[in-house]
């Protein structure tokens, strides 16, 4: 008889379930803040390079306010206009014109941050009179040895509890001849108590300042009848 093989029975595979952890995502950290930005809406390019301060403030919802600290500043938008980690803007004498944008970030978190629109021109371009229509030629009053001297810089400032500086800028002009930018002037500031200026023109408003309207002077050296002077509001910053 025949030889049967018994049949071969081979057992299931059973493969061990394939356990997939789950992906837990971190909570999103989030903070109840916004930033202002401080400064001058519109910046002149020189001959040579200038500064304006800007300043930043955080505030917290429940927490305390940041003046100048915890922000990381950026700048695009204008070749030639940087910022520096304070908040001081360079716009360099090759700067073209355009609208820069200045942005502050919350270090901690980025989500926070703001921007602001700096329109920056030339200034020999802002006395440029449109050909369009014909424009009567008015002769100056000025003899050709007579200079002017002009300051440039905000117009307004706000007290902060800590110092602040901010940049402005001289022109000296006479007819005929190339105008001197930054040099050949003495700077002073009077009116009120706490608030100085450097030989550069840098003004400094401290903590500690007296709110009304600082004097801004500016003399030409080599002959103390140029002069001109600015008119800068001071007032307190306000949450």
């Amino acid at each position: 008889p025949p030889v049967t093989q018994p049949p071969v029975i081979q057992p299931p595979v059973t493969q061990p379930p394939v356990v997939v952890p789950p992906v837990v995502t971190p909570p999103t950290q989030t903070v109840d803040a916004n930033i202002t930005i401080y400064g001058i809406n519109a910046v002149v390019a020189y001959d040579e390079d200038v500064y304006s301060q800007y300043s930043g403030v955080i505030r917290q919802s429940n927490g305390p306010d940041f003046v100048d600290k915890n922000i990381i500043w950026s700048v695009k938008g204008v070749k030639g206009v940087s910022v520096d980690s304070k908040g001081l803007l360079k716009i360099s004498s090759t700067a073209e014109n355009g609208t820069a944008i200045l942005t502050a970030t919350m270090k901690d978190h980025p989500s926070v941050t703001k921007s602001k629109n700096i329109d920056v021109k030339y200034y020999k371009e802002r006395s440029v009179v449109p050909q369009s229509e014909p424009v009567e030629q008015v002769k100056s009053d000025l003899p050709e040895e007579s200079y002017s001297v002009t300051a440039y810089g905000s117009s307004s400032l706000l007290i902060y509890p800590e110092d602040i500086t901010s940049q402005y800028s001289s022109v000296i002009r006479r007819k005929n001849t190339p105008d001197i930018i930054d040099s050949n002037v003495m700077w002073s500031v009077s009116g009120l108590k706490g608030i100085s200026i450097d030989s550069q023109g840098l003004l400094k408003v401290s903590s500690e300042a007296q709110e009304g309207t600082a004097i801004i002077t500016v003399v030409m050296k080599d002959n103390s009848k140029v002069t001109y002077q600015k008119k800068v509001s001071i007032s307190p910053f306000k949450r």
